[in-house]
């Protein structure tokens, strides 16, 4: 049993912020894994929908950051109880229970998007959502302590599916919709020309009436120089929203690639890749009529093109550094935020075996 929890208080904003939680491990190694995990948080929220389990919640995201670039923050109040258990086929399933508030801060809008029980308008949001997370992931390896680990991947294709309904009336929940997204990914060697590693997904939010953005799909932007695997890159967060969604992260590890044939660069060990990055979606009528236009700029639907990123860069850089050059291909640079840019550099630590 792992008990973790903190107190902090913010000089600016004068509130206290808090966190308690437990994680209670079942069983592990040498037998699946089984675990109960509960956490409640009320504190300022930054998170966005990561294809992955990444945060932003680290020293980095201050020291990094590109300038420029409006903070999109809110606060709010999150209880999450997760039971999981996975089994020697390698399934797993995960029940979860979320509770949350949201209340932005500018520039994010609230005023003519969130209503209350009565349909009055309100500044805030409540919801309650049930979940249930199907993954498949035949002869995969991991990477364990005593209560954590990390996954090193498998030889075959990662499956996940993830169900999710919201509970109106539950805990002042008020919106009424049903989510389902797929996610299949795998790294797959392919010697003499390295190794390639993908990730697909897709996803559909459905609901008979309209629902306010943090309740639709925000598509993960990186507002950081640290590079994100599972994040577009040049894209800012907020600036793309859907209801329904596909898209494609790519990248081909070469090698030493040319830094084979460069004298004195072989030695070093260098490696090359490249990396491509796509998503479609789109949003109907009533989600843009109800969101758009509400004195936030950034929001975009993907409706008339797709989002298209192209990269390529060294890794292996002393062993563990990597840096990407990244070039946003489409929608070009003119047609979208007036602080975008249509190339970045960005850097990461990356271990490998």
């Amino acid at each position: 049993l792992y008990l973790h929890g903190y107190v902090a208080y913010g000089t600016k904003d004068e509130e206290f912020k808090y966190s308690a939680g437990f994680f209670w491990l079942l069983t592990r190694q040498p037998k699946p894994r089984a675990y109960i995990n509960a956490l409640f948080i009320h504190d300022l929220d930054r998170s966005t929908n990561y294809y992955d389990n990444s945060s932003t919640d680290n020293i980095f995201s201050l020291i990094a950051r590109k300038p420029g670039v409006p903070w999109k923050m809110s606060f709010s109040d999150d209880a999450l109880v997760e039971v999981f258990k996975e089994y020697y086929s390698g399934f797993s399933h995960l029940l979860m229970l979320h509770y949350k508030t949201f209340n932005p801060y500018s520039p994010l809008p609230d005023t003519g998007i969130f209503f209350d029980g009565n349909h009055k308008p309100a500044y805030s949001i409540t919801n309650t959502e049930a979940g249930l997370h199907l993954r498949y992931a035949y002869k995969e390896r991991f990477v364990e302590n005593r209560y954590r680990r990390i996954s090193l991947g498998s030889r075959y294709p990662i499956v996940e599916l993830r169900l999710g309904t919201s509970i109106p009336g539950f805990l002042n929940t008020n919106y009424n919709y049903q989510k389902v997204s797929l996610r299949i990914s795998n790294l797959v060697k392919i010697a003499p020309f390295g190794s390639i590693r993908y990730n697909i997904f897709c996803g559909k939010t459905f609901s008979n009436t309209a629902l306010p953005y943090p309740l639709l799909e925000i598509h993960p932007g990186n507002e950081y120089y640290a590079y994100n695997r599972f994040a577009f890159n040049m894209m800012n967060r907020y600036e793309f929203i859907s209801d329904q969604y596909a898209g494609i992260h790519f990248e081909h590890n070469i090698g030493g690639g040319v830094f084979n044939y460069i004298p004195g660069l072989r030695k070093l060990k260098l490696r090359q890749f490249w990396t491509a990055k796509g998503l479609i979606g789109s949003l109907n009528a009533e989600n843009t009529t109800l969101n758009f236009n509400k004195g936030y700029p950034f929001f975009r639907s993907l409706q008339d093109k797709p989002y298209i990123e192209l990269g390529t860069g060294v890794s292996n850089i002393f062993e563990f550094l990597r840096i990407d050059f990244v070039w946003r291909v489409t929608p070009k640079s003119e047609e979208h935020l007036p602080f975008g840019l249509p190339f970045g550099i960005f850097g990461s630590v990356q271990i490998q075996f």
